[in-house]
């Protein structure tokens, strides 16, 4: 099921303990918020392809923070 979510509001502190980030079948998602980049127990973003510029956004910024962050893109 495709969902039709445009854009998604969140920061750093609403996932506190995130590990594996995933979202499917959400071709009208515009970004993942650049803000996730600062959730340092992130680990793991997974994301079709409409939203991987996005996740390589994050990925570069947790890189600069010293983190080793995994996008999977399906």
């Amino acid at each position: 099921m495709d969902l039709e979510i445009e854009e998604f509001n969140a920061s750093d502190d609403s996932f506190p303990r995130l590990q594996h980030f995933v979202v499917d079948e959400c071709e009208y998602l515009q970004e993942i918020p650049i803000r996730f980049a600062g959730i340092s127990t992130l680990k793991i973003i997974e994301v079709d392809r409409y939203l991987e510029s996005s996740a390589r956004c994050i990925q570069e910024e947790q890189k600069d923070l010293g983190n080793d962050l995994e996008v999977r893109i399906s």
